[in-house]
């Protein structure tokens, strides 16, 4: 998906972590392979609605420096009675 995107002409590629609940090394690897590619197209990548558990690994990892990293937005408590 990401790749066939950037080489369509994509430079600032968006993508929705809302529903991941973590990320292994095949994830990360293919996060750095994409930021690397679009870097040298001079675009960006971004991960929008990332959870504690993701963004504190790509922390680690130092690539919440060249990766734009989004939290996921707390779901508010419904209204008490």
């Amino acid at each position: 998906m990401g790749n066939r995107i950037i080489d369509e002409g994509c430079r600032h590629l968006v993508l929705d972590a809302s529903q991941s609940r973590f990320l292994d090394s095949s994830g990360v690897t293919l996060l750095i392979h994409w930021y690397q590619r679009l870097h040298g197209l001079e675009g960006t990548l971004s991960l929008t609605g990332v959870n504690a558990n993701i963004h504190d690994l790509l922390h680690r990892l130092g690539l919440d420096t060249v990766i734009t990293l989004t939290p996921r937005t707390p779901i508010a408590d419904p209204p008490g009675p």
